[in-house]
């Protein structure tokens, strides 16, 4: 039983990961040509990669897919946090003001 309530509750992060992927999306078009439009390229895409790995877990945990596919799970998270992270820098570096010193 145990199984089924953290796969309802990867199957509900999932579907955030898709509304957040759609609003992305939505400010990756908004900012196209101009100078939010790289970070936005890298950061836009992110959550399909979360909602996949998510979705992998709703399977394992649900018994549906075997339990190697774990490895799947875990790496497609930790591409989204590289993303995550390297969309924030290059956001910064956009954002920031450069002074002279």
């Amino acid at each position: 039983m145990a199984e089924v309530g953290e796969a309802l509750v990867d199957f509900v992060a999932v579907l955030f990961a898709l509304g957040l992927f759609a609003y992305a999306f939505k400010l990756f078009r908004t900012f196209r040509g101009g100078i939010m439009h790289t970070p936005f390229k890298i950061l836009a895409p992110a959550p399909l990669l979360f909602a996949v790995g998510e979705f992998v877990d709703v399977l394992v945990s649900l018994g549906l897919a075997s339990d190697p596919l774990g490895v799947i799970h875990i790496s497609l998270e930790v591409l989204f946090i590289v993303a995550l992270f390297v969309g924030f820098y290059k956001f910064s570096k956009v954002w920031t003001i450069k002074t002279k010193a």
